[in-house]
């Protein structure tokens, strides 16, 4: 991995420092450092890119499945779990409720009341604006307790409240707060009453005034210094790099990275200058036009093959906490914001069968589990089946979109094994069809997701059974 960014951005730094110290004559040395720059730039601001993005659609209602202003819970699908129809993140999780909040924590520190939660499981999950998860209160970290609890900037330098059992700090202004919490489609609407509804979030200053006033106030959202305007048309154009330089310029240099804006302070985008394309020489804005489409292309394209098992391959270990890995922290933010802490959940994706054969709801799959080979897990386990292109979830009619440890009725044999079965038609046994899957004819994706897994899963000695074509 750290050989492949290397042989990356080897030749773009190059560039930058032949062209910052030669200052380019010529229209296409300003052009090409300028592209050099812009691609390192894009890579860089990608996860900056794509929160904004998120941010600007669920603030301003544009993501419809999942609106609420900053500083309020907004809960996903109005309190339900995901179906074909959720939009509103990447690759949806259909066995969790969802609820997301926008904080501005430079502005004012928030507390967060997390209802007693009876052993059931749930996560609530910080991202800073590079997408990185810089704290979780959850039931692996805290357990079921609930309580208050202190959302914080890193300068805040207040003493914490009494009452308030403990502390998040966020390193950039923006946090996103992302809660799940595991249901399925027969409980979904008792456990959104029971717990999903309880969490409740408020300024510091209204707590402090008075913890018991606080527990029945009202949503109060946040007005001061707007989220930047950002949509899904702005990625791979010019316009993303005033996305980036905006964000650049509230959370200022990170240590150890100050060199590195100051290159892109040269290139116009940076922290430092105003960005003004109109300003800049017009070969240098053709060199970042161009670089925010080949940027874009690129952290889509340069894909890092991961090692699989029966044809499984699991989320890298660095997801979520990945330090100067730009390549890949621009390449999951891509993908979808709000990955977790393998500790946290696990994910691990099949899109081939056992012989390498692209899946498809054209044929019929078994995954078998033998007694002693389940997800070895402290919480519980599925399998959710997707479109490949769109990795949405699959339009079957059925209300299943998952199935594994929580689905009820499943059949197991004598032995104690567990077989899935992958299938567009339902079988006709009626063991089978308690078991089954069901996916549309076409391209498939498969998603094993373990939540609170045993060392097993994180040491890598764990390896999910292979998906068997039924014509075998």
């Amino acid at each position: 991995m750290r050989l492949r960014i290397s042989l990356l951005l080897a030749p773009v730094l190059l560039l930058a420092g032949a062209g910052a110290a030669q200052q380019p004559a010529s229209d296409r040395a300003l052009r090409d450092w300028g592209h050099s720059i812009g691609v390192l730039g894009y890579v860089y601001g990608a996860p900056l890119l794509e929160l904004a993005i998120a941010e600007y659609g669920q603030t301003h209602g544009i993501a419809r499945d999942m609106s609420g202003p900053r500083g309020v819970i907004a809960h996903g699908m109005g309190g339900r779990l995901p179906t074909h129809e959720t939009r509103w993140l990447a690759t949806p999780n259909p066995d969790v409720l969802h609820s997301s909040a926008w904080l501005d924590v430079e502005q004012q520190p928030y507390v967060l009341w997390i209802p007693p939660m009876d052993g059931h499981w749930y996560s609530v999950q910080f991202e800073d604006s590079f997408t990185n998860d810089v704290g979780y209160l959850s039931s692996r970290t805290f357990g079921s307790v609930g309580g208050w609890y202190l959302i914080a900037h890193e300068s805040w330098a207040g003493e914490r409240p009494p009452g308030v059992m403990d502390e998040i700090r966020i390193p950039t202004p923006i946090a996103w707060l992302l809660l799940r919490i595991a249901a399925t489609p027969e409980s979904e609407a008792d456990l959104h009453a029971r717990y999903q509804a309880h969490f409740k979030l408020v300024p510091l200053d209204v707590y402090a005034r008075s913890p018991k006033a606080a527990a029945l106030a009202g949503s109060q959202p946040q007005l001061a210094k707007p989220p930047v305007r950002a949509t899904n048309e702005s990625r791979g154009t010019l316009e993303a790099f005033r996305i980036i330089h905006h964000q650049l310029r509230r959370i200022g240099p990170r240590p150890g990275e100050q060199a590195l804006l100051a290159l892109f302070d040269r290139a116009g985008f940076g922290p430092n200058v105003e960005f003004e394309p109109a300003q800049l020489p017009g070969p240098l804005v053709d060199g970042l036009r161009g670089a925010a489409r080949d940027a874009h292309k690129l952290i889509h394209e340069l894909s890092f093959p991961l090692l699989t098992r029966n044809g499984w391959s699991p989320a890298p270990p660095a997801l979520g906490a990945y330090g100067d890995d730009y390549l890949l922290r621009a390449s999951s933010a891509a993908s979808g914001i709000g990955a977790s802490l393998p500790a946290e959940m696990t994910s691990i994706e099949a899109s081939a069968d056992r012989d390498g054969r692209p899946l498809d709801g054209r044929n019929d799959y078994v995954i078998r589990f033998e007694a002693d080979a389940l997800p070895p897990t402290d919480a519980f386990w599925s399998i959710a089946a997707y479109a490949a292109e769109s990795r949405l979830l699959l339009d079957t009619r059925t209300g299943r979109y998952s199935i594994g440890s929580k689905t009820k009725g499943l059949r197991r044999e004598p032995s104690g094994a567990l077989e899935i079965f992958v299938s567009s038609a339902a079988p006709d046994a009626p063991a089978r069809r308690a078991n089954w899957l069901p996916v549309r004819i076409g391209p498939l994706l498969l998603v094993a997701r373990i939540y609170q897994p045993q060392p097993a899963v994180l040491e890598g000695r764990y390896a999910m059974p292979p998906v068997i074509s039924a014509d075998n």
